[in-house]
């Protein structure tokens, strides 16, 4: 029983102590702990100026400007293909930024990433491949549809390069996006570069899994004959 007691009273000290201690620590230290609390408060009240005064703002000239060349340059969502449209659509004019000067007036904004996108495809139809290559590898995954777009374009730019596994590394890319307008097309060209290496199962796989997955896209895109063909050639 007198144990317990002095151990109680060891308790009762220690915690006195410790409460001291935080008490005399807070009056020696008030100065820079308001200091601290006050600098935190600041940093916060600055991020928040900053994102409502200067982001949000920018953000919205960024789309304002890449969506008025976008609607210049297109019709009913489709790019225009004469070379002059697609130099307007890169550079600008007196009416319209450019998808370029949104690119460089605008980074870090969603719209500058988007204008990357479109960028790409103006390179592409006016048949400037590096910078096309360029312009679509900076596209950053933040429009999900877009992207695997950009990613199967990739994989025939590097098919044409020859470069074979690279372009498998893209299509492979735009599959996993699962979207029934990009993942059957990349998947029938897998097959169509596995036809090519002499690998018919692996052709005959991916014609198969349109088949099972998509089943509209295989009808639409005729890959029956080339699912017979690597069935045959397979040995299924």
């Amino acid at each position: 029983m007198a144990n317990t007691e002095k151990l109680g009273k060891k308790e009762e000290t220690i915690t006195l102590e410790n409460e001291n201690s935080v008490k005399n620590f807070f009056q020696n230290n008030q100065k820079v702990i308001y200091g601290v609390l006050i600098g935190i408060l600041v940093v916060i009240a600055v991020c928040l100026a900053l994102y409502k005064f200067y982001f949000t703002p920018r953000a919205e000239r960024a789309a304002e400007a890449m969506y008025g060349t976008l609607n210049a340059v297109c019709v009913n969502g489709v790019l225009a293909n004469d070379s002059l449209t697609l130099t307007k659509a890169l550079e600008g004019d007196e009416e319209i930024d450019g998808f370029l000067s949104v690119i460089d007036g605008y980074s870090g904004t969603k719209a500058a990433n988007t204008a990357k996108y479109w960028a790409g495809l103006c390179y592409l139809a006016l048949d400037k491949k590096e910078d096309a290559v360029e312009m679509l590898q900076g596209f950053k995954k933040k429009e999900d549809l877009m992207w695997y777009r950009a990613q199967l374009l990739l994989g025939d730019l590097a098919d044409e390069q020859g470069d074979v596994e690279t372009a498998k590394k893209y299509y492979n890319s735009a599959i996993k996006g699962e979207t029934s307008s990009v993942a059957p097309e990349a998947l029938w060209k897998l097959g169509m570069l596995a036809e090519r290496e002499g690998n018919w199962t692996e052709a005959f796989d991916c014609y198969q899994t349109i088949k099972d997955n998509y089943e509209v896209r295989y009808e639409q895109m005729g890959v029956d004959k080339y699912y017979e063909r690597a069935k045959m050639n397979a040995g299924k």
